[in-house]
């Protein structure tokens, strides 16, 4: 992992890594790895990581995690089927997102602007399937922003971060199944 991070941060055009597994099989903790090993070599490290909130073994909550600030903010809880009849937030599967962490965690994206290493954990379905979400990540992707850019994609979604980005390479994690 260190070798790849840092011949692709030596690179003169920014590498695009699309990190890929299904739910629960490491992306976030990939990713996690990642910052810790660019932290070590005194890389600008930028962007968001999604760790999730357990209570035993069941995923209950999602946060927002800015790499550069620390600040962490909820962004999703798991729905039952009353209150995903009664939000007016994006929802996907059993999500709910929250808007304001959302406008938040776009704030954070259209501010890099670095020679560095980002993070963006995860573009799923509200981003690539409702236009809605983290568009600040497809934005900053698409217009090259970084020097080496790691972005979590479900399996599901693959296809269609391959077709917007052509030039990413495929990191897959754990199993490629998709929940």
């Amino acid at each position: 992992m260190l070798a790849f991070l840092l011949e692709a941060h030596n690179l003169q055009a920014p590498s695009l890594f699309l990190v890929t597994g299904s739910s629960g099989a490491g992306k976030t903790s990939w990713c996690a790895a990642v910052v810790r090993l660019a932290r070590a070599h005194s890389l600008p490290i930028g962007g968001l990581l999604s760790p999730a909130i357990m209570s035993g073994s069941d995923k209950i909550a999602i946060d927002l995690l800015d790499l550069s600030s620390g600040e962490r903010r909820q962004l999703a809880q798991r729905l039952t089927l009353p209150a995903r009849l009664s939000t007016h937030d994006p929802v996907t599967g059993h999500w709910r997102f929250d808007l304001a962490t959302i406008a938040w965690g776009n704030r954070v994206l259209g501010k890099i602007a670095m020679d560095g290493l980002v993070i963006i954990d995860e573009m799923g379905p509200l981003e690539f399937e409702q236009q809605q979400g983290l568009q600040g990540g497809l934005h900053l992707v698409d217009t090259g922003r970084y020097r080496v850019a790691c972005v979590t994609v479900r399996p599901a979604l693959l296809h269609a971060a391959r077709t917007r980005w052509p030039h990413a390479q495929v990191v897959a994690v754990g199993d490629e199944s998709d929940d």
